[in-house]
């Protein structure tokens, strides 16, 4: 009995067991769109949070007690105290 084409055989196979498996795709958990009078949450009501070029961005002014913010691909203004969504924008580049 030939020994070496079963060495071969569990020598491959062992190759393809230690094979790393493929990759899977990575999945972006998106929120839905944002619209006025929602809550936006609490992270965007920090001033660290603000859209500091909203002049480069074309934006109007967002006046006192409120801040522009960018959440996914929408640019929304918030009131800072109660947290609701005042205006929203498609982003502005």
């Amino acid at each position: 009995m030939n020994r070496t084409p079963l060495m071969a055989s569990l020598a491959l196979l062992g190759c393809l067991a230690s094979a790393p498996a493929p990759a899977q795709p990575v999945l972006i958990e998106r929120s839905p769109p944002v619209q006025v009078g929602d809550q936006a949450p609490d992270k965007f009501l920090k001033p660290e949070m603000a859209v500091r070029d909203w002049q480069q961005r074309s934006l109007p002014n967002p006046g006192f007690g409120t801040q522009w913010v960018q959440i996914d691909d929408q640019v929304v203004r918030v009131d800072r105290t109660s947290g609701t969504v005042v205006e929203v924008r498609a982003q502005v580049n």
